[in-house]
């Protein structure tokens, strides 16, 4: 979706960006405006002030066409071997930030579900590798019974 973005889809004034989706029933475009941080508004201005005035695309070829579907995903391939980290696609960054998002505790189901534009909490819920809560209480048990010194020796 990102890559399918154009400047029209951009609003500097009200900070937002409008993606659009075919994932819905009946297979209908769909429109929705998402609110943008400012180091997005930072990075989106920067290519606004350098854009390609021929090109109607926020992220587009040299020649100023659209990524084709094979293209998007060799971007990333490149991107990771750059890197020097493993090959993931755009997909993963989604399912990272959504556990990010969670693991923080700054941020409800429903914000996360708003957020990745999802219409069931379910699917949003499905997205989010988090530590189980029972867990941390356990793991604070320990914290309770004495404190850790720098040389793993518990301390009483």
């Amino acid at each position: 979706e990102v890559l399918n973005l154009t400047w029209e889809d951009v609003n500097f004034e009200f900070r937002w960006v409008r993606l659009w989706t075919r994932k819905r029933r009946g297979g209908e475009l769909q429109e929705d405006k998402l609110a943008r941080t400012d180091t997005l508004y930072d990075v989106l201005r920067h290519r606004w002030d350098n854009r390609d005035k021929t090109s109607p695309y926020v992220f587009h070829n040299d020649d100023g066409s659209q990524y084709t579907y094979i293209e998007k995903r060799y971007t990333m391939r490149g991107l990771c071997r750059k890197a020097g980290v493993k090959p993931f696609g755009f997909h993963a960054i989604r399912h990272h930030v959504a556990s990010i998002l969670a693991d923080s505790g700054k941020a409800s189901l429903s914000q996360i579900q708003k957020m990745l534009r999802h219409r069931r909490v379910t699917t949003t819920d499905g997205y989010i590798k988090t530590l189980d809560p029972q867990l941390r209480q356990v793991a604070n048990v320990l914290d309770e019974c004495g404190k850790v010194d720098k040389k793993l020796k518990v301390v009483r």
